[in-house]
């Protein structure tokens, strides 16, 4: 799920009715300072919800305050533009100039970050649920490709090879940080890139920083074979990546996961509802094949469903055929800015997953939607998340959110979803 492209930071929404309003004149909780209320009547019943207890503001205010406090750690960026982008009125009109000042409205990977460049403006709260574009925004991959797909032309001839100070017979580099992984590439600090770089920087940090502190045993399965000093066989690695929309136009950017690790080749498998039936069941293929991307249109639960299905009766093992269509079981399931209870669909997916019992880890823009995440997943007996932590590789761009005045920005906390013994 992606944030709301035509956000603006003048505007709110009532946590109770869902009006519009102007966040100058709108009424404020004066504890949490995060939720806004079109009139008294709504912020009363707000504050208790009888119909849906768990929701009452009384029950969160407390924590509310304290993810607001938190807003000064998630701006620590080394970046030279954050104080810009990490400003509390940071909202589309401000993405737009960000990105027209340097030359990137429109181009590249960089057209889903904003939209003004296609002239459209859906109303602010268009349903997520809805399958069709909004307001003349095309489907996830229905954009044809760019041939500059990073419109840095200094950035780009750095990011078209892989780093020199890594080898496939050496375990993957330590990178723990934006600062690190700018100083490896040689980038500027004021380059944006990282606007693009989050989504494989982010999954790098799962597998190769997260994974061996989370699970040490399954992380030493997954690298038995690389770093002994000695030509090996590459590693393949699987990972599904559930609920993409604007992932599956951003390879060009995925493929520094494997220009990071050579000693692995990289299997992703990037599934999505609102992803175009034009790229449906699509397969890419970069640096001879060890990096290979697999799109599928539909709801994880039943695509994942058909495809190991599929495997099972093809006879296909889990170390498997490369080349085969039909992708193995994943290593790593991810899913990038869930939000489970924003969405019907989550339930069945959390059940299938609950089945699979794959390691799985979630990102989220903001703390709430994440403590949202982990009492649905409680309620539904599916399992629990893991204390959140603040992802050193989050976007440094400020998402305005319209329902709570919290710091919000892409892939800004992981946590891991634990299943039941």
């Amino acid at each position: 799920m992606i944030s709301n492209p035509f956000s603006s930071a003048f505007f709110a929404q009532c946590s109770t009715c869902a009006g519009l309003l102007n966040r100058s004149s709108a009424l404020q909780c004066s504890q949490c300072r995060c939720v806004y209320y079109c009139s008294e009547a709504c912020q009363r019943r707000h504050a208790n919800q009888p119909d849906n207890p768990g929701l009452a503001h009384k029950a969160w205010c407390a924590r509310l305050r304290l993810f607001r406090q938190r807003a000064p750690a998630l701006a620590e960026l080394p970046f030279g533009f954050a104080s810009v982008t990490t400003a509390d009125t940071f909202d589309s009109q401000c993405l737009s100039r960000f990105l027209l000042e340097r030359g990137l409205l429109g181009r590249g990977m960089w057209r889903r970050e904003c939209y003004a460049w296609l002239g459209v403006h859906p109303h602010p709260f268009d349903d997520d649920d809805n399958d069709a574009d909004i307001g003349g925004v095309p489907l996830p991959g229905d954009l044809a490709p760019d041939p500059d797909p990073f419109a840095l032309p200094d950035e780009a001839a750095v990011l078209v090879e892989a780093p020199s100070t890594v080898s496939a017979t050496e375990p993957p580099p330590r990178i723990s940080s934006w600062s690190d992984y700018y100083q490896m590439r040689g980038l500027p600090a004021d380059s944006p890139v990282c606007v693009l770089m989050q989504w494989p920087l982010t999954l790098y940090h799962l597998l190769f920083e997260r994974l061996p502190v989370d699970a040490p045993d399954a992380y030493k399965r997954l690298t038995a074979t690389v770093g002994d000093n000695r030509p090996c066989q590459l590693r393949r690695i699987v990972v599904h990546l559930i609920g993409v929309e604007k992932e599956v136009e951003l390879i060009p950017a995925l493929c520094e996961l494997a220009k990071l690790a050579p000693g692995f080749s990289f299997r992703l498998v990037l599934v999505g509802k609102e992803v175009s039936p034009s790229v449906h069941k699509s397969v890419h293929t970069e640096l001879d094949g060890r990096f290979r991307v697999s799109v599928y249109r539909g709801l994880y639960h039943q695509v994942a469903a058909g495809l190991l299905n599929q495997k099972h009766q093809d006879g296909i093992t889990d170390s498997g055929d490369e080349e085969s269509s039909c992708p193995a079981r994943p290593d790593l399931i991810v899913a990038f800015n869930a939000g489970f209870a924003a969405s019907i669909s989550w339930p069945a997916t959390l059940e299938f997953l609950k089945k699979l019992a794959i390691r799985t880890y979630v990102t989220d823009y903001c703390e709430f939607s994440m403590e949202l995440s982990a009492v649905m997943c409680d309620k539904l007996g599916i399992g629990t998340l893991t204390p959140q932590r603040i992802n050193p590789f989050r976007s440094p761009i400020r998402v305005p959110n319209e329902q709570l005045d919290l710091p919000s920005y892409s892939n800004a906390f992981i946590s891991e979803l634990v299943y039941p013994a």
